[in-house]
């Protein structure tokens, strides 16, 4: 099915074309098509990569700006309303399993450059550090910050925090356990063995909102030596905290 558009009042004219397909097949509509198209507007037009809709696995991710982005998505793997977000754990050839929050892209497992970036890409030194992590449920920073160990960290998501629990310890906050049980079955490749146990001699992960701590620890002046702000790109929020 085609359908063409005239707008008078700029001189364009768009030709949309549909065709229904089973999982699998190539479109009919191909590169010579295209050309012969192109030929009647003496070149003077342009085309756009195919959407694939009503798919079985929706391949589309919309950005925050509102730009779509297609990935390779093949299963599904995760996919559950908690009290606080919709969690999905997607596959994809390319990036490996992938973890969407509220169908925001949070990190794949080929990722890591981003959690090492993060981290100071090996320009610091965490040993016997204290670290409050604001954010990283996958695991990733955490994972990291224990091949140096440091000497406490205390983690939280949604808000998630490495909390100061003492001069040797590491503790994590993660307010939703979904994330945490997905990461620990599916993100091998970002969070490895690190939250296999919540709570190890120099860590701790609690699963709560770490915003009425982060207002304790204002108030009693505690001080950590590094502070890694992990938070989701778009606000939980938006009345100030």
């Amino acid at each position: 099915h085609a359908v063409s558009r005239f707008y008078k009042n700029i001189n364009r004219i768009t030709i949309d074309i549909t065709q229904p397909l089973a999982h699998g097949s190539q479109p009919t509509f191909n590169d010579d098509d295209e050309q012969e198209i192109k030929s009647l507007f003496e070149g003077k037009s342009k085309s756009y990569p195919t959407i694939q809709r009503c798919r079985e696995i929706d391949l589309y991710v919309p950005t925050c700006d509102n730009r779509l982005i297609e990935y390779d998505f093949d299963k599904v793997v995760v996919n559950v309303d908690t009290q606080y977000q919709n969690v999905k754990i997607l596959h994809s050839p390319q990036y490996g399993n992938m973890l969407l929050l509220d169908d925001d892209p949070n990190l794949a497992e080929s990722d890591l450059a981003y959690t090492r970036a993060i981290t100071g890409n090996g320009r610091q030194n965490y040993t016997d550090k204290t670290v409050l992590i604001l954010g990283g449920g996958d695991g990733g920073i955490l994972n990291e910050l224990l091949k140096q160990s440091p000497k406490f960290v205390t983690m939280y998501l949604r808000y998630i925090q490495l909390l100061y629990q003492g001069r040797d310890s590491l503790t994590l906050f993660y307010i939703d356990q979904v994330v945490i049980d997905g990461a620990i079955k599916h993100l091998r490749g970002i969070c490895e063995d690190s939250m296999d146990s919540l709570e190890g001699p120099n860590y701790k992960v609690i699963v709560e909102d770490c915003v009425p701590i982060l207002k304790k620890y204002v108030q009693e002046g505690k001080t950590f030596d590094y502070v890694i702000n992990d938070l989701t790109a778009i606000p939980v929020s938006t009345t100030p905290q």
